[in-house]
């Protein structure tokens, strides 16, 4: 199998079927919005960590990793190579890659159509950044927020700047702070914290706001309080991009924390609860759990209404959950039944 990079021009490798000993699936929740996937190509005799070749934004790829096993299997059995079988791999790839970048196009004509307009974003899905940026013109859709992991803040963060500034995001969103297994303790916080407040104010210099996401774990214990109430009591140059089913998965009310750090929360993620699902502090939930907004057990409207009174201006719908596409355009028509004062 051959995979290149022809837009860029930059590598080109090559993979024989019998070297593969594993191909990895793996969808985040914008990719399910667009329903695409990440192949990561495992190798006998791979030398480091991580996959040899990983490939993002493809569709139909539980059937094509089953495909290309299948002719692994294949080989094994013959003991040698089949040319016509590796060539008719390759035009696959080939097609599900066309029509993963014809995919991607038509979610974000999806998007538009439901009437958005401001988003949240920054993966590429695979395409080109300009190429991908294009469509986001073209469709009248202004990424407001971009995502940047924990690593890329704490090795370069300049680089995260430069690329907001590329999409014209006011916003930066961390989402998670990586930790082993479900251990989460005042050491990761303040290491957090630090990473957070350093490469804050390089954002901030630019005009840009970085914003966590907390996920529940955040609200374990602390003195008097909990490791979010040192985060929020501690930050300089970061704020805080509010999920309100993390927050109330991981015990909290987001219309008490609104009350109680105001100044302190600039974005808020709109995603309901299914009613009887009884939270934790792991961070970690069946995605089928997202409903659509005021069908849960959170108080979606009281929580708009307190947000819009502080001044919050940003509220995106995250819906992470298989129906997305049915759902959406509900919690939207929700949404504009909610009564603003």
């Amino acid at each position: 199998m051959k995979f290149s990079d022809k837009n860029s021009n930059k590598e080109e490798k090559s993979i024989p079927l019998e070297k593969i000993t594993d191909v990895g699936l793996s969808q985040g929740p914008l990719m399910r919005l667009f329903g695409l996937y990440r192949l990561s190509f495992e190798t006998a005799g791979q030398s480091g960590n991580g996959a040899l070749v990983s490939l993002l934004g493809v569709v139909n790829a539980s059937e094509f990793r089953e495909a290309i096993l299948e002719q692994k299997d294949v080989l094994a059995n013959q003991g040698k190579t089949s040319q016509k079988a590796t060539e008719q791999s390759e035009k696959e790839l080939l097609r599900a890659l066309t029509y993963s970048v014809k995919n991607i196009e038509q979610s974000l004509k999806t998007i538009s159509d439901w009437g958005i307009e401001t988003i949240e974003g920054g993966d590429t899905y695979g395409m080109e950044e300009a190429e991908f940026r294009s469509l986001l013109a073209k469709y009248k859709l202004n990424p407001i927020s971009i995502g940047a992991s924990y690593e890329e803040l704490r090795d370069n963060p300049e680089a995260v700047a430069e690329k907001a500034l590329r999409y014209g995001a006011r916003f930066v969103m961390c989402s998670w702070i990586p930790h082993d297994g479900t251990r989460f303790d005042i050491e990761n916080t303040k290491a957090a914290v630090k990473i957070f407040n350093e490469s804050g104010a390089i954002l901030k210099r630019e005009g840009i706001t970085l914003a966590y996401h907390a996920h529940g774990y955040e609200f374990r214990p602390y003195e008097y309080g909990t490791l979010f109430d040192y985060m929020a009591q501690n930050a300089k140059n970061f704020s805080l991009e509010m999920d309100v089913f993390w927050i109330t998965h991981g015990g909290e009310d987001p219309i008490k924390l609104l009350e109680k750090y105001p100044d302190f929360v600039v974005m808020l993620h709109l995603k309901d609860m299914q009613k009887g699902i009884k939270g934790n502090d792991t961070g970690s939930e069946n995605v089928e759990t997202n409903v659509v907004l005021g069908q849960g057990q959170i108080d979606i409207t009281g929580i708009v209404q307190k947000a819009h009174s502080q001044g919050i201006r940003y509220m995106f719908i995250e819906d992470e959950s298989s129906r997305v596409i049915e759902q959406v355009p509900q919690s939207l028509a929700f949404l504009k039944g909610i009564s603003i004062k």
